[in-house]
């Protein structure tokens, strides 16, 4: 197991397996960028789950500019919904959890994230749920072809969605696809579905 590999070093994620059938794994081959899954002495959780520490220095790339199962605002009608388990180590800046996003709003299509408030950037439009904390959270957006919600812990509401168009950006894992704004904080589940479920 990753305490026999590992032993009293810490482990690093050089890539996180797609468990779907579609093979999009998320890889880090930079060792000072890769997210930690082991302290040395025990698997890192949170909430007695595994999780992958990004710590504000880690991120993971998918090297894709789309999913298989949905092509993220390719088209207007193409729906799609991104459910994230996650936590925020910091009550301010905590970073980005999922995005197909760069640093200027306008070349941003998806971006999930806390920056004082915890919200969504969906084709360049920004929409805040509520304030920003540390603390563990369910991120959602959905995207039915024709309108947006975004849900936080429970808590939905609709969320804007820009004119901008997609952007061939590939999609990160606690960061923008810049490598900006990395995520201080853990991840546990990325669900992306090809269709946005109630």
């Amino acid at each position: 197991a990753i305490s026999a590999f590992c032993d009293t070093a810490n482990g690093y994620v050089t890539r996180w397996w797609d468990q779907s059938t579609n093979g999009t794994h998320a890889d880090q081959a930079t060792d000072t960028s890769q997210p930690q899954i082991y302290d040395g002495s025990a698997v890192i959780t949170e909430g007695s789950k595994p999780a992958l520490d990004h710590d504000g220095s880690g991120w993971l790339n998918l090297g894709v500019s789309d999913l298989s199962n949905t092509n993220l605002f390719a088209e207007a009608s193409d729906p799609f919904a991104v459910m994230c388990v996650a936590k925020y180590d910091t009550s301010g800046a905590g970073g980005t959890i999922f995005s197909k996003a760069n640093s200027a709003l306008g070349q941003r299509t998806l971006q999930l994230y806390q920056s004082g408030n915890r919200g969504v950037v969906l084709r360049g439009t920004n929409t805040n749920l509520n304030s920003g904390a540390v603390g563990r959270v369910i991120q959602e957006a959905h995207w039915s072809g024709s309108a947006a919600t975004i849900a936080i812990n429970g808590t939905e509401s609709s969320a804007g969605v820009g004119s901008v168009a997609e952007n061939s950006n590939n999609i990160n894992i606690g960061s923008r696809t810049d490598g900006g704004f990395i995520l201080d904080g853990k991840t546990q589940e990325i669900i992306v579905w090809g269709n946005a479920p109630d």
